[in-house]
């Protein structure tokens, strides 16, 4: 689960095993899942550690942004401080798509949306995805019997 928004502190970060430049997209609230659009910046050097981080996976993340940060351009990752805001959480990633200098991912998080109120607000901005891969993501039979990745 996620806790809400914050402000980060310096020195109680958690270490991560990636830490990776990034452009929020759209924040969606579907049922019980909030969704975030994230397009990661970086060249086909970090195709490997793409590939296996958000093919089929559970993480733990901490998305970090600065929300007045909009001078940053594309592959900047800036946080200035006190505006800086922080959302942890655990969601899954199903697939990504790329091209040469960037990808494109959805991360969706499981649970009440109150968790996420202050997500939208990393809409459109720049920031950090720090994350660490947990594993593959939870398979669930659905009605009829069948497996399928995801809640």
């Amino acid at each position: 689960m996620a806790r809400k928004t914050k402000q980060t502190k310096p020195g109680s970060e958690k270490p991560f095993k990636h830490d990776l430049n990034v452009k929020f997209g759209t924040v969606s609230i579907t049922g019980d899942r909030t969704n975030v659009g994230l397009t990661i910046y970086g060249g086909p050097d970090l195709l490997q550690t793409i590939h296996g981080l958000f093919t089929s996976a559970q993480l733990e993340v901490d998305l970090r942004c600065d929300p007045n940060a909009d001078e940053d351009a594309d592959g900047q990752g800036t946080l200035h401080g006190d505006d800086a805001l922080s959302v942890t959480g655990a969601p899954t990633v199903n697939s990504y798509s790329g091209y040469n200098d960037h990808f494109h991912t959805t991360l969706s998080f499981p649970g009440d949306a109150g968790a996420f109120e202050g997500l939208g607000r990393f809409a459109k901005h720049h920031g950090k995805l720090l994350c660490t891969r947990l594993g593959d993501a939870k398979t669930k039979p659905d009605a009829d019997g069948d497996q399928h990745n995801g809640d």
